[in-house]
């Protein structure tokens, strides 16, 4: 499977991402609590799950002493920070914020139309 690739992400780029990743885990954690129904339960352990994963990656990334890193993304993940990029872009009250989630919404949306998934 293809990965995503992210160029010249700045800290402090990683640490919105990382916030919004929280952010956007917390809303699959509430379902958690009240499942409407098995599917959507299922797709919120998923969802959690892997933003979760992606949660640790960025706080690695955070920590290290490289100030702009590159680094490749799985496409689950790139679709997990695409939706919590997208929902930070239209939901934050930070025009930085919402102007840092946009540019990386596009960038991720971009290579992943551009993926051909092979159907096993």
């Amino acid at each position: 499977m293809r990965t995503i690739k992210l160029t010249k992400v700045s800290r402090k780029h990683i640490e919105i991402l990382q916030e919004e990743i929280y952010n956007y885990a917390q809303g699959f954690k509430e379902h958690l609590k009240r499942p409407e129904n098995h599917s959507v339960y299922l797709y919120s352990i998923a969802q959690a799950d892997i933003a979760s994963n992606l949660w640790y990656l960025l706080r690695k990334k955070i920590e290290s002493d490289k100030n702009v890193q590159s680094f490749s993304l799985p496409a689950s993940e790139a679709i997990v920070l695409l939706n919590a990029c997208a929902n930070a872009s239209l939901l934050s009250a930070d025009k930085y914020v919402a102007n840092v989630t946009e540019i990386y919404k596009n960038e991720i949306d971009q290579q992943l139309k551009s993926i051909i998934i092979p159907i096993i």
